[in-house]
């Protein structure tokens, strides 16, 4: 558990109160994330670093939620505002509103055909732990948000590369457009295990493909949609690391030791 000698607040989107809807507690769920109370940073030395990065994903994540809340069929659209008073630019608008159609999506998918992916779950999984659609909906979160996160600042002398960052994209991109060899896929495989190691997120769309592939209309709709989202995030994370307009978004390559950022020539 993480302690800090202040309060950190942030603009608290959505709501837990017994009263309130999934969308709602799931809105609460993601503008809370990064989560680092998650993670077990006694050990380290200095957490400055740490703080800052959080700050940068807490903003992105609260215009997630408030987004995900709105709904993707809302014609006001809740951060407009922040666009055109200039504290985000196109860029970040077009990437939290993938991020939350992104969210919007699971949900649908998993909230809609529920029945039909829990009882697919307990055949092929033991002690399948989520009762619910807002449960298994958390975790895809946790998988998306906070982990990475935890992942990167937790672990001593884990290397961003700013190169092999830039070929888990291409390979992501031709994995959506057209179709990996097998070295191919090995290569990819072993770059998203190293940028954010997932468990039942990517079982769920392993499980989605093959109800998909037995007949399942609505799960092979929802499962094109999510490609065609992740396609999109690909893309625009792949045109960070081409574009010289967008060099203030690209990550530079970069060691987490004992909390601090040490940037790598």
């Amino acid at each position: 558990m993480l302690n800090v000698g202040f309060e950190l607040k942030w603009e608290k989107i959505g709501s837990n109160d017994s009263s309130s809807s999934d969308r709602e507690r799931i809105a609460r769920y993601i503008c809370d994330t990064p989560d680092l109370t998650k993670a077990d940073y006694s050990d380290v030395e200095n957490i400055k670093d740490i703080y800052i990065e959080w700050l940068k994903c807490k903003d992105f994540a609260v215009r997630i939620a408030k987004c995900f809340l709105a709904g993707r069929g809302n014609p006001e659209n809740p951060i407009l505002k922040d666009l055109e008073e200039g504290l985000i630019d196109e860029w970040m608008h077009d990437a939290v509103w993938l991020c939350a159609d992104y969210y919007e999506n699971y949900w649908k998918l998993i909230s809609i055909k529920w029945r039909t992916i829990k009882a697919a779950f307990d055949a092929n999984w033991v002690n399948y732990p989520f009762t619910s659609p807002y449960e298994l909906m958390l975790r895809i979160v946790d998988e998306d948000l906070t982990d990475p996160f935890i992942h990167w600042t937790s672990q001593k002398f884990k290397q961003f590369s700013q190169c092999r960052d830039k070929q888990m994209y291409k390979l992501l991109r031709k994995f959506y457009r057209s179709s990996l060899d097998n070295k191919e896929q090995k290569q990819l495989d072993k770059l998203l295990a190293e940028h954010s190691p997932n468990t039942w997120t990517g079982r769920l769309d392993c499980l989605c493909r093959l109800l998909a592939d037995k007949g399942d209309c609505y799960i092979a709709t929802r499962m094109r949609i999510r490609d065609e989202i992740c396609d999109g995030k690909a893309k625009q994370n792949l045109k960070t690391h081409c574009d010289p307009k967008l060099n203030h978004y690209r990550t530079p390559s970069h060691s987490w030791i004992n909390g601090r950022r040490e940037r790598l020539s």
